[in-house]
């Protein structure tokens, strides 16, 4: 690889920052596109407990498996970002000292959710191998974000043929979906090495590196322990409302989570994009892009919530009056992901230099996080049945992510209200907008059968998306600014 591109600095300065979130994003929803297969398959195919053990396990287990991650990620992101030398080989020893914790993690967990010995051995597995991936993706996106959006779509891929393989047309049930997630981490791993290493800072002191980054461990040790708070809530609610509940949940918020995925890949770029040296005034613009092409997704979910739950399982029809209250939500944690990046990135340097300006970002997430579990808990003890704790169960995400957007406009001098306040009034413009567009599409009464359900949606919502989308596009300058810039590119 030539030193003039590295890791495709060219592409990523043609595209500009906002275009390269834009697609981060739009690659990586074709990624979760893909894993939609996948996730179908699991809510329709497994029991409604296998369902709960499985979301419980790969949604909050996975937190408590990767202590470490949370500990020496940012680390291995930050250093790789700022073309630290040895940081890539230190990269690859965490992952692998990661993947050892994740496996015993993984079994505990499983242990604890009343799992098999067998079911707990896989489920060690696929936490280590998702343990392993996860800590190499760090320092590709680090190093290669565009390459890094193709490797979720990779990883995506061999995710959702085993599980159509070993779920759909063998009847695996939970063994077939622990089996996926495993083969995927493993293969996703290696791609991640390959592809990594063409990007790779020089090579130095690799010891030096890893006491480095363990000795200032104790920076994330706030966001470690406030992942481990966050990653209760499935198990207390398991504990106090049954698999049931938890399965609605996850249920519900199968899609939301997934295009919350795609904003997490598209907004973390921000960080990598002021560590190397981009302009703070200038690292907003990617906001209204998000807001623009994820605001009409969501209230077309919000406004359908029927026929949601029928595409996803009608067996959760019951809980539908959350799906709104997870569309709001997914809102501002956008807002939350895009803050947290600037926040981030704006805090240049090695350890020693930036540890105590991280402690307070980490601080923050901690101590909301803490609000988090409070509240949790209180719903556990006094809600009964019904969808009132589910939705209530929703709103504290909310009001936890709020807190968050508050602290980090205060902890962030390149923030301000004004600019929230901007960004929060175009929020609603799309909204109402989208809402009326969304009542004008009929749709008939929902179906149980998946692929009717898909017939009945699919029409209706190209032409809400096309109505919607042109709108936009013409109501608001920045738009129209980024489609000619990308148009001169083509």
């Amino acid at each position: 690889m030539s030193a003039k591109h590295p890791g495709g600095a060219g592409l990523k300065r043609r595209l500009g920052l906002t275009s390269t979130i834009i697609v981060r994003v739009i690659g990586n929803l074709v990624a979760l596109l893909i894993n939609v297969a996948a996730a179908f398959i699991l809510v329709r195919k497994l029991s409604p407990s296998d369902y709960a053990f499985y979301q419980t396990l790969t949604k909050r287990g996975v937190w408590i498996g990767s202590l470490l991650l949370l500990l020496l990620g940012e680390w291995v992101y930050r250093y790789n970002a700022q073309r630290i030398p040895g940081s890539w080989e230190a990269s690859i020893v965490a992952s692998i000292i990661s993947a050892f914790y994740a496996f015993f993690a993984g079994i505990i967990v499983a242990q604890y959710l009343r799992a098999s010995i067998s079911i707990a051995f896989l489920s060690g597995l696929a936490l280590s191998s998702f343990a392993a991936f996860a800590m190499l993706r760090m320092a590709l996106n680090a190093l290669r974000p565009l390459r890094f959006t193709l490797l979720n779509i990779v990883y995506r891929l061999f995710y959702t043929t085993f599980v159509v393989f070993f779920v759909y047309f063998i009847g695996y049930g939970v063994i077939g979906a622990l089996w996926s997630m495993i083969i995927a981490g493993i293969v996703a791993s290696f791609l991640c090495y390959a592809w990594g290493k063409r990007a790779k800072p020089p090579t130095s002191s690799l010891s030096l590196l890893l006491r480095e980054w363990i000795r200032h461990s104790f920076v994330y040790v706030p966001t470690a322990l406030a992942r481990i708070l966050a990653s209760l809530d499935a198990l207390i609610a398991y504990h106090f409302w049954g698999s049931q509940a938890v399965a609605a949940f996850f249920a519900t918020f199968m899609v939301f989570s997934l295009i919350r995925e795609s904003i997490a890949v598209g907004t973390n770029y921000v960080a990598a994009y002021l560590l190397q040296g981009g302009k703070e005034e200038k690292s907003l613009q990617g906001l209204v892009a998000l807001l623009a092409l994820i605001v009409p997704l969501l209230v077309f979910m919000a406004s359908h919530p029927f026929h949601i739950v029928y595409l996803i399982n009608p067996r959760y029809a019951w809980a539908r009056s959350v799906i709104a209250f997870h569309a709001l939500y997914t809102v501002t944690a956008m807002f939350e992901a895009y803050f947290a990046s600037i926040a981030s990135g704006s805090i240049k340097g090695r350890a020693e230099e930036t540890a105590i300006k991280l402690l307070k970002l980490t601080s923050l997430f901690f101590f909301t996080r803490i609000a988090y579990f409070l509240l949790i808990t209180v719903l556990a003890l006094t809600l009964g049945k019904g969808p009132s704790r589910l939705i209530a169960w929703s709103m504290s995400l909310t009001i936890v992510s709020l807190l968050s957007i508050i602290g980090y406009v205060k902890l962030t001098p390149s923030l301000s209200y004004s600019m929230f306040k901007r960004h929060a009034i175009l929020t609603i413009i799309y909204t109402v907008l989208s809402y009326l567009v969304a009542r004008l599409v009929r749709l008939p009464l929902p179906s149980q059968r998946f692929f009717l359900e898909v017939k009945i949606l699919a029409l209706p919502f190209i032409e809400y998306v096309i109505i919607t989308y042109i709108i936009i596009v013409l109501i608001t300058p920045e738009l129209r600014q980024m489609l000619k810039h990308v148009l001169k590119l083509v």
